[in-house]
């Protein structure tokens, strides 16, 4: 990864954390895990957990993309801006299988 893309993904996801504070619900935990943008910076996949997990789907319903993009456009100066996708991270589930897994073979 370039310096250039280490330094846009670090903005965004700093952006995306503010964003989603100011967006949604109290009530509910959501942490931006990770950002992935593409080498051309035309495209970024925005990983997020939420707590309780039940709430994943209405949180990822209440998250507006198009909305998230012009929060970035004023706080971010750049030529290009990505196309954003907001995703689900899936890497703390998988790992907490594994430790299962791993704890009923002791």
């Amino acid at each position: 990864m370039s310096l250039r893309q280490e330094k846009v993904n670090s903005l965004l996801r700093n952006l995306a954390a503010k964003f989603l504070a100011r967006e949604l619900d109290r009530k509910t935990l959501v942490s931006v895990t990770n950002i992935k943008v593409s080498s051309d910076l035309k495209n970024a996949t925005v990983f997020i957990i939420v707590f309780p997990e039940k709430e994943e789907g209405v949180i990822l319903g209440k998250i507006r993309p198009g909305e998230f993009r012009g929060f970035v456009k004023e706080n971010m100066k750049t030529k290009f801006l990505p196309a954003f996708e907001f995703k689900i991270d899936e890497s703390l589930k998988k790992e907490r299988k594994m430790d299962k897994l791993i704890d009923s073979t002791k």
